[in-house]
């Protein structure tokens, strides 16, 4: 990939995994770890964290929306 105009070789995981969740702590520190040994900036991977675990509480926030709706139709 080119970064700063300069081409740089890099990596990528993608896990066979129904949606976005955050990862466990031993691998978010893991690869927290990797960050700092190669003196890349960790802000990128705390923001993609973040970012899982919003969308996960959105995921739970729909769910549990659907679950009483269909209640509240079942009570009617």
């Amino acid at each position: 990939m080119e970064i700063n105009g300069k081409m740089r070789e890099g990596m990528a995981y993608l896990m066979n995994y129904k949606g976005v969740a955050p990862p466990t702590a031993q691998y978010y520190n893991g690869i927290k770890k990797g960050y700092e040994d190669n003196g890349m900036d960790t802000k990128y991977l705390h923001d993609a964290f973040v970012r899982s675990v919003e969308y996960q509480q959105a995921e739970l926030c729909e769910s549990e929306e659907f679950m009483e709706n269909e209640l509240q139709m079942s009570l009617e």
